[in-house]
């Protein structure tokens, strides 16, 4: 492991050296692939145009955490808790659960914060298997609501493909449908807590300076999407 990292830095210093700005692995996952970070990367590279960041995209963040600790990753996105392991961290935006819904139906003029227990017949789709931390059941803290979710699947336009056909409602983060895809609603969900979406890096492979802009990059993102979002901490 401290081979292969030494072989690594020694690279990008000479990538440095030549003008050519380095190499930055970043970790993320659908949701904020699809949010954040465009506008991150893109004030990013105004910043750093000579680095080259690429990106692995996974569903589940714990793998993405698993290569994060083999040193195949500089940053990722995490979701809090972390999995266990030897990991820093900075949380960057408070993402509350929305019940999505096809435009036309009946639960799309609900006025005010939607209760689930209120609506019992309702069938549910969201997430497949990934880390406890992301399934419905346990965000909701009602472990028998397993017998509601009637799909899952790690694909937020196969999940939206099926609430658009007005049979079922899908529970996800508010970061999964933004901007709100055309006929859709987005409603909010009562006694739902939201997920805290952060960075995570080695805590024995400190930030380097493009890593350290690009968390940057992402608070100002995060800033600009409203108080609705950002994390108090």
């Amino acid at each position: 492991m401290l081979t292969t990292t030494m072989q690594r830095l020694a690279a990008d210093v000479a990538a440095l050296s030549q003008g050519l700005g380095g190499v930055l692995r970043v970790g993320c996952f659908e949701s904020v692939g699809s949010s954040l970070l465009p506008a991150a990367l893109e004030s990013f590279l105004q910043d750093y145009p000579h680095v080259r960041v690429v990106l692995t995209e996974l569903a589940d963040d714990g793998e993405l955490m698993s290569q994060l600790d083999a040193d195949e990753l500089d940053l990722s996105f995490v979701v809090f808790p972390l999995a266990p392991g030897a990991f820093e961290s900075h949380a960057l935006i408070e993402d509350p659960y929305v019940l999505v819904v096809a435009e036309d139906s009946s639960m799309a003029g609900i006025d005010g914060a939607v209760d689930l227990d209120d609506y019992p017949e309702v069938p549910l789709v969201g997430f497949g298997a990934m880390r406890e931390v992301h399934a419905i059941e346990n965000r909701l803290g009602r472990p028998a609501y397993s017998n509601r979710i009637v799909f899952r699947s790690n694909q937020n336009s196969t999940l939206l493909s099926l609430v658009r056909r007005g049979h079922v409602a899908a529970v996800l983060p508010r970061l999964a449908v933004l901007p709100a895809p055309a006929g859709l609603a987005i409603l909010p969900l009562r006694r739902v807590s939201p997920r805290i979406v952060g960075m995570a890096w080695h805590r024995h492979r400190p930030l380097s300076e493009p890593a350290s802009g690009f968390v940057r990059a992402l608070e100002q993102v995060v800033s600009e999407l409203g108080t609705q979002f950002r994390f108090e901490s």
